[in-house]
């Protein structure tokens, strides 16, 4: 049994990021986008986006999530930047 770091608390929506080899989940009660790699293993990927995430979605380097204002970040760096 694998220990998770994070748990789920409000899951909207899921994104593959196949660069990073994770998933990237929408975790809507605490307002965070959590990563969960390959072997299982959560964490917070990005926390205070405020509200939402909701429907997250990567296109190239950049993960967006609308919540009360569209937020986006590197997949590089996590730089949070309002869209």
């Amino acid at each position: 049994m694998i220990s998770n770091g994070q748990t789920y608390s409000g899951p909207e929506s899921a994104e593959y990021d196949y660069a990073g080899r994770r998933w990237l989940i929408a975790n809507t009660s605490s307002h965070q986008v959590l990563s969960r790699d390959s072997a299982g293993i959560s964490s917070v990927f990005v926390s205070g986006l405020g509200s939402g995430p909701y429907g997250i979605e990567i296109v190239g380097d950049t993960c967006s999530c609308p919540g009360s204002s569209v937020k986006g970040f590197l997949l590089s760096s996590q730089l949070l930047f309002s869209i």
